[in-house]
């Protein structure tokens, strides 16, 4: 039987199934704050998008007969590394429905083309990583938080059989959807979606294949161009719904415990000359670095010139006090 969908524009983006607004909307809510308790820690956070207070919901399902609506983000890292963990914080309208209408999930991971993922969900060939499994399989748990909250949990060792290894300077796509019954996103709209956030690198991006939406983002499109598309005006769109939550947890081959921050930790944001650190009396050093892995600049300062370098973008790498090391993005224009 054929599937009818319609767009619908209300407070935000939506989605209108069976008279429902679903799947891609925009809404204000209070962060989320996660237990440490409720999942277990088995390494260093080596990568982190939190959540912001302004959120875009993105869907990331698929089902048996082949509808497919999804998203992805990116990862890069100065060093190689080592993930054996990675949490994805979602949502959906009907929460305390959603575990039971869970069916499994696909985990996929891209290398990069042309600023994109190299493939399709729907070509596991394309993929750098490609996982899919039922919902009793281990490695994999879905647990729900407050109302509509939903924290993913994949424990790559116990799934893949072994973690993953990411080279440096490379850039990857990481995608996760949830494998649910269309009968049930129709009737109910029991839908799980990935919550966006400020992001680290480069924009997220969301494909529609089959063109479900009914606006033409049957190739991977980032969010702004989805929005423009929807007929909205994209610079509406904050900063801080232009990536997509989630945190990796592993190792670096050097050994380093680095964090990858979504926190801004210096201003202006853009900048065309010299930027200033945000709690600089917790910085012992930084570093600037371009998209090749050179350090270009090194600073001591609060202050850091910026001046003689070419615009584009760059990577502030910060060596706190505490001995910790969080890396943020520079935009140069």
């Amino acid at each position: 039987m054929k599937r009818t969908y319609y767009l619908l524009l209300t407070m935000g983006i939506g989605f209108l199934v069976n008279g429902q607004s679903h799947l891609i909307y925009q809404k204000k809510i209070k962060t989320t704050t996660v237990s440490k308790k409720n999942s277990k820690i088995s390494s260093n956070i080596i990568f982190e998008q939190k959540i912001g207070d302004k959120l875009m919901y993105i869907p990331s399902f698929y089902t048996k007969s082949g509808e497919e609506v999804t998203s992805t983000d990116d990862v890069q890292f100065n060093n190689s590394v080592k993930v054996d963990r990675i949490v994805f914080i979602g949502d959906t309208w009907e929460a305390f429905n959603l575990v039971d209408s869970v069916l499994g999930g696909k985990f996929m991971i891209f290398e990069e083309e042309n600023g994109k993922p190299k493939g399709k969900p729907s070509n596991p060939s394309t993929a750098k990583i490609y996982k899919e499994f039922d919902k009793d399989a281990i490695g994999f748990t879905i647990k729900q938080v407050g109302e509509t909250s939903t924290i993913i949990n994949l424990d790559l060792e116990a799934l893949l059989g072994s973690k993953i290894e990411l080279d440096a300077n490379k850039k990857y796509f990481i995608l996760f959807s949830l494998k649910q019954s269309i009968d049930d996103i129709l009737s109910s709209g029991i839908t799980w979606t990935r919550l966006s956030s400020l992001p680290t690198l480069s924009d997220a991006y969301v494909i529609d294949e089959k063109n479900l939406l009914g606006v033409g983002v049957t190739d991977w499109t980032n969010f702004v161009d989805l929005v423009t598309k929807l007929g909205e005006d994209p610079n509406s769109l904050a900063e801080s719904m232009k990536g997509l939550s989630m945190t990796l947890y592993g190792e670096s081959n050097l050994g380093v415990n680095e964090i990858y921050s979504n926190k801004i930790n210096y201003y202006p944001n853009p900048t065309s000359d010299i930027i200033y650190l945000n709690e600089f009396e917790k910085v012992l050093k930084s570093e600037v670095i371009n998209q090749n892995g050179q350090i270009v600049t090194t600073s001591s300062k609060k202050e850091i010139n910026l001046k003689h370098l070419p615009k584009g973008v760059y990577f502030l790498k910060q060596y706190l006090k505490n001995g910790k090391i969080e890396t943020s993005k520079i935009l140069k224009k």
